[in-house]
């Protein structure tokens, strides 16, 4: 008896991560390459005579979305069955491997109708984002200006109904925006109220909000289903000057990459270096010059 509620808790985990899997494709699926570069992400088409992918952030990054398309030759496009755990477990590491099994079928996605169809491309899009940014929502302390909060450890796997009831808040200021972006989301029959917003269900679309001029905007989660094993989010922000440009990004895509200031400073040192050589030789040459003159 306790072998099959012990089943029963993975089929739910699977069936979780699984709803997770298809709204990102989705959701993020289509989102072209070189936008998914600009904000931390990377794109590859997985080598199936190799049989694993291998995806991997800058060290201090962690991976905080994988989307997975895989097509037939008659472009059939949807994920395929047996990489769904693979895909879970990436979220929040610095690396990880997906691996294929040739023997795998796709699972359509959307407008396609081919089930059963064999995988003969499969496209590997994953978004990396700086570690010290990611928290828990149920801690006491988020990251300043910006970050992402995952409702519990083990998102995109269901979080075995331990997420408690909770308030938390975000100082914004009368000059600054706050864009706060909550990603596809399975709630059940729990709430969340964030400002006047209230999220429940689930949804496989990525909902952004914007408040200007408000000193502080409250969180309140309510958990009304405490032994539901369905429910799970990501949680992005970002707090900004109002009078600098935004244009209808969502939060995530605003949250910038670890040390891009500091490889700009370092290219910047880089060229003051070169004009300081330069003018060196420049001098040496000079004088090289007047004692040839005379």
């Amino acid at each position: 008896m306790a072998s099959s509620h012990h089943q029963q808790r993975i089929n739910r985990s699977t069936r979780f991560c699984t709803f997770f899997f298809v709204v990102s494709l989705l959701a993020l699926g289509c989102v072209p390459a070189k936008k998914l570069r600009r904000h931390g992400g990377r794109t590859f088409r997985m080598n199936l005579t190799q049989r694993t992918g291998n995806l991997q952030c800058r060290q201090g990054d962690q991976i905080i979305n994988v989307t997975i398309v895989s097509r037939d030759t008659e472009d059939c496009e949807g994920v395929p069955s047996k990489m769904f755990v693979d895909r879970c477990d990436c979220y929040w590491n610095q690396k990880c491997t997906l691996e294929f099994d040739p023997t795998d079928y796709i699972i359509p996605a959307w407008k396609h109708s081919c089930p059963g169809r064999r995988v003969n491309a499969l496209d590997v899009s994953y978004t990396c984002k700086p570690a010290a940014k990611i928290t828990l929502f149920h801690n006491t302390k988020w990251p300043r200006k910006e970050g992402i909060l995952r409702s519990h450890t083990t998102f995109p796997w269901d979080d075995r109904g331990y997420l408690a009831s909770m308030k938390r808040s975000i100082s914004v200021g009368h000059e600054n925006r706050l864009v706060l972006t909550m990603y596809p989301y399975d709630l059940g029959l729990n709430q969340m109220s964030i400002g006047n917003r209230t999220f429940t269900g689930q949804s496989s679309q990525p909902v952004t909000i914007v408040f200007k001029r408000q000193t502080v905007v409250y969180f309140d989660f309510i958990n009304n289903e405490p032994n539901s094993d369905a429910k799970g989010f990501v949680i992005c922000y970002k707090v900004f000057k109002i009078k600098k440009p935004y244009h209808n990004q969502t939060a995530c895509e605003l949250i910038k990459r670890r040390g891009k200031k500091s490889r700009g400073r370092k290219r910047k040192n880089k060229s003051q270096n070169r004009k300081s050589r330069n003018k060196k030789h420049k001098r040496r040459n000079r004088k090289r010059n007047k004692n040839n003159r005379t």
